[in-house]
């Protein structure tokens, strides 16, 4: 899957699924941490100016404990479902 691509104020729906490594069976009820990394544009390069206009993630039961850190739970069946927002960026 991915790179997923979207316009500016768009927004990109994903189902993540949290599995144990060995078995590949989802974990329910699960802590898990979710890391943005720093923009880059469709070109890969990336701007310092960037940084104070980071991807937000909305996820029921997940909080961000710095712009690029959040933390939450999984669901009954492993699974958060996550959307992803930019709504100011300035890639070329």
């Amino acid at each position: 899957m991915g790179p997923y691509k979207a316009q500016v104020g768009d927004e990109i729906n994903l189902t993540m699924t949290v599995v144990d490594r060995d078995t590949q069976k989802p974990l329910p009820y699960r802590y898990m941490e979710l890391f943005i990394d720093p923009a880059t544009n469709r070109k890969g390069e990336h701007q310092d100016a960037w940084d104070n206009q980071r991807v937000t993630v909305d996820s029921e039961g997940m909080s961000a404990s710095s712009p690029e850190h959040y933390t939450g739970v999984t669901d009954v069946n492993g699974q958060a479902h996550l959307t992803l927002k930019h709504d100011s960026g300035m890639g070329g």
